[in-house]
């Protein structure tokens, strides 16, 4: 999955929910954004994945150590921390959704999973919304991004809070929304 034609803003950008109408619009562009690759899965000339999102929320106490973990992670790897910034203002939260297999959760509990897809980054000042607004536009943005050839089959999106120790804590976000795949056990 790749970010070409966002939808809804970056996260670098201003990006709020700051009313009711903005979070019932964001919540309609993910739907549409699931409805679109799950139509795509008929097509028989592209790879179908099925996906885990796991979105990371970071602030910035933890976010040199987390980054130096995800970059450690990475080595070898397609993916890099290289174009992040190397630290975080106070008031500032990174955000990164991992496209993990579906059903690989609770065996990634303490490690850092395999992407089965492009991962997406981001940083940004929780304003209205706060870490909602985060996670339902990065979220958003994933999902209205698919590569050529490509789609994903969902799950509801675990997001995790990391400390500097690790995750702090663990939920599910499913947005009142209907997903393809059920989440994964262990969670």
């Amino acid at each position: 999955m790749s970010p070409r034609r966002p939808i809804a803003p970056a996260l670098t950008a201003r990006f709020t929910l700051a009313s009711d109408r903005d979070r019932r619009r964001t919540l309609r562009a993910l739907a549409d954004g699931l409805a679109e690759l799950e139509s795509r899965a008929d097509d028989p000339t592209v790879q179908v994945l099925g996906v885990q999102p796991v979105i990371q929320l970071v602030r910035a106490a933890s976010y040199g150590a987390w980054n130096a973990q995800r970059e450690r992670a990475w080595r070898g790897e397609q993916w890099t921390t290289a174009g992040w910034p190397t630290k975080l203002d106070d008031s500032e939260l990174a955000a990164l959704l991992l496209p993990i297999s579906a059903g690989r959760v609770g065996a990634a509990v303490g490690t850092h999973p395999v992407c089965v897809a492009e991962p997406i980054f981001s940083k940004g000042r929780p304003g209205a919304g706060g870490q909602d607004a985060i996670v339902l536009g990065l979220l958003t943005n994933w999902c209205r991004n698919a590569a050529p050839g490509v789609t994903a089959l969902l799950a509801p999106p675990v997001v995790e809070r990391i400390g500097q120790r690790g995750v702090l804590d663990r939920r599910v976000e499913d947005f009142d929304l209907t997903w393809r795949l059920p989440v994964a056990d262990g969670i």
